[in-house]
């Protein structure tokens, strides 16, 4: 708990989450949701992009994320495209920075956006179904040990009584 309150320590522990097979991507995912929401309803009410950026960071509960998101609000300070600045940090799906680059040149980013959103909450809610799923005969089997272990116990238990007896 102390590492995690540290910096370097709550680096370590995002990426960690990142990496992890199944739940990585499905943090990632519901990252992005949190962020493409936010920064899609802020991008739509009229808020300059570069704010926006910088408000949609507050809601993402990764560092790494976040630091992706500050390295491309960064660059988007010295007037470079949106669009390319995701895809140059090599960190965004393919999808996402096609949807940016997209919104950017038609000028319906807002629009983009809330399609990402409903895209990945959709991916979202499709991976925890699909991990609830296969959740369920693991913990049947879980049961079905424990059980038998405490019947195996009481059945031990029971012989040991016996035979004292005898």
């Amino acid at each position: 708990r102390q590492l995690i309150k540290t910096r370097k320590g709550r680096e370590i522990w995002d990426q960690t989450k990142l990496k992890l097979p199944v739940l990585g991507n499905l943090t990632f995912k519901m990252a992005l949701v949190h962020f493409t929401s936010v920064f899609g309803v802020l991008i739509s009410s009229g808020v300059p992009i570069l704010r926006a950026l910088e408000m949609g960071q507050n809601v993402v509960n990764n560092v790494i994320f976040t630091n992706k998101l500050k390295q491309v609000s960064r660059n988007l300070t010295l007037g470079k495209s949106l669009g390319d600045e995701i895809a140059k940090t090599e960190f965004f799906p393919p999808l996402f920075v096609q949807m940016v680059s997209v919104g950017e040149e038609t000028g319906r980013l807002d629009k983009m956006m809330e399609q990402v959103t409903e895209f990945y909450n959709k991916e979202t809610n499709d991976t925890l179904k699909r991990l609830v799923a296969s959740l369920e005969p693991v913990m049947l089997v879980v049961m079905a040990l424990l059980v038998g272990f405490i019947a195996v116990s009481l059945v031990s238990a029971l012989m040991s009584v016996l035979n004292t007896i005898k």
